[in-house]
């Protein structure tokens, strides 16, 4: 009986422990410095993110972060978002050249700036190019193809940007 009772605890130790370490943390970083270094400020379990502020659930009290103090947050299934003219756009790359994507009444919106920190552009050809000009056979390449190629490429463009050796 006391070797059951040993072998259930210990299997509930086990699972409990790996329970944690499968958790993902939730907060928010102050800069794109602190997005950079993965420096989350854990605060709390995130209650609400919208574009005045940031609510988290700590204790049993609530803690607000007004949005123009933060870079962005993580969420409870760890994806990051950035704050950008007011709302979270997620950030879905995170290289050289940044995308942020924000959906919403099924429209989805795209960002691009040039590290995490740049200036959030709006995704179209000119901007991609202008992020692209630090590679200039890349930027020859993307120029050269048609608009509707330059559309449907820039995805295609950027990563390729991003895997270049810098320049």
């Amino acid at each position: 009986m006391k070797n059951t009772f040993t072998t259930l605890l210990f299997l509930l130790c086990l699972t409990a422990s790996k329970a944690q370490s499968t958790n993902v943390e939730e907060g928010y970083y102050r800069t794109s410095s602190d997005f950079k270094s993965n420096n989350l400020l854990q605060v709390g379990e995130l209650i609400s993110a919208n574009g005045t502020d940031l609510v988290f659930k700590f204790l049993y009290s609530k803690v607000y972060y007004n949005t123009k103090n933060v870079w962005g947050y993580r969420d409870k299934d760890g994806k990051d978002y950035r704050s950008i003219e007011g709302k979270f756009f997620q950030v879905v790359l995170a290289k050289k050249i940044c995308v942020f994507q924000l959906t919403e009444n099924n429209e989805t919106i795209y960002r691009i700036s040039y590290e995490a920190g740049g200036f959030p552009l709006e995704m179209n050809t000119d901007n991609v190019l202008k992020l692209l000009s630090g590679n200039q056979i890349l930027a020859t390449q993307y120029k050269s193809l048609g608009g509707r190629d330059k559309k449907e490429k820039a995805i295609e463009f950027i990563n390729r940007y991003n895997d270049s050796p810098q320049m």
